[in-house]
């Protein structure tokens, strides 16, 4: 249980930096200065990450945001990607747009085409279905795909073919 007067000093929306003590699979446990809060994985990045490693390492000072403050378990959730500008808006600038993307992954649904670094957007299958419907591509095939919605509250991305 963190320092209660120590606790009570920090509130939501407040920037902080710390230094990363541990990573965990769920997250890091980032030391703000004699109490210690939880930046959890989905909060490192915009981008999709597998483990806190891939971004952070022990003893890095990061600049976060305090997202909850939780006196009575003695917790601080944290947040870096608050920080960050958010990929997505510009992408909703650019629906009806035509842009190149490569297929990284397929599924029983559709195919999901990476348009920028780290922005994926899922292309149906039943855009390859029908008369005069190309064939689908493979992974790692750069294709054509017109950015057909942004939606920010789901933060999914709906291509179809141009």
């Amino acid at each position: 249980m963190a320092d209660l007067e120590r606790l009570k000093s920090y509130r939501a929306g407040m920037i902080v930096t710390g230094r990363v003590r541990s990573l965990e699979r769920f997250g890091a446990f980032v030391d703000l200065g004699g109490v210690e809060g939880l930046l959890k994985t989905h909060n490192i990045s915009w981008r999709p990450i597998e483990y806190p490693s891939d971004v952070l390492s022990v003893g890095k000072e990061v600049t976060v945001k305090i997202l909850d403050v939780d006196l009575q378990r003695g917790q601080i959730s944290l947040s870096l990607k608050d920080l960050q500008p958010d990929p997505m808006i510009p992408l909703k600038e650019k629906v009806g747009s035509v842009v190149t993307g490569k297929v990284v992954k397929i599924v029983p649904f559709g195919i999901f085409v990476q348009i920028e670094e780290g922005q994926l957007g899922l292309l149906m299958n039943s855009e390859f279905t029908g008369p005069g419907a190309p064939p689908r591509p493979e992974i790692g095939e750069e294709i054509q795909v017109r950015i057909a919605d942004v939606d920010l509250d789901s933060r999914r991305i709906r291509l179809s073919l141009p």
